[in-house]
């Protein structure tokens, strides 16, 4: 069994600091583009205040997790792709290395737990159908049915 030394800590280093200056980056330009928004917002051209007000709308109405989403598949349906298994891919083609190689994770468990005495509601049922379809270990590791 190896254990944690030097170059792991130094690899952690290394890390730590591109998040700072990817942290750092990204604080500055949204500082950037948050003033010139907030600049329209005060013009006294009125079409300038409108956009900016708008756009502050419809950017504080959409969920982080919508962003994401429309991130990934928006751009893909603009022709740009973005493979889900990128860093994989990486990996193999050593662009990227895997932090700490020698520590596998442990196998997980996944339970499932719901009220017998009653019908699961359709949330539930489509969430089993899902897990039952999407991970086949699930339908050998218990014994889960499904009724309507």
């Amino acid at each position: 069994m190896t254990t944690f030394g030097l170059p792991e800590a130094l690899f952690i280093l290394r890390a730590a600091g591109w998040t700072l200056v990817l942290t750092s980056v990204a604080f500055i330009l949204g500082g950037l583009i948050g003033g010139v928004f907030a600049i329209m917002r005060l013009s006294q051209v009125a079409a300038l205040r409108r956009f900016a007000a708008g756009y502050i709308l419809v950017i504080q109405s959409i969920p982080v997790l919508m962003v994401l989403f429309m991130s990934y598949y928006g751009l893909s349906a603009m022709g740009v792709e973005l493979p889900p298994f990128l860093a994989a891919e990486s990996i193999r083609e050593k662009r990227l290395l895997p932090l700490l190689p020698q520590h596998p994770l442990p196998e997980q468990q996944i339970n499932l737990i719901y009220p017998r005495h009653r019908h699961p509601s359709s949330i539930v049922r489509a969430y089993l159908e899902f897990c039952q379809s999407y991970l086949p270990q699930i339908r050998q590791a218990c014994a889960i049915t499904v009724s309507a």
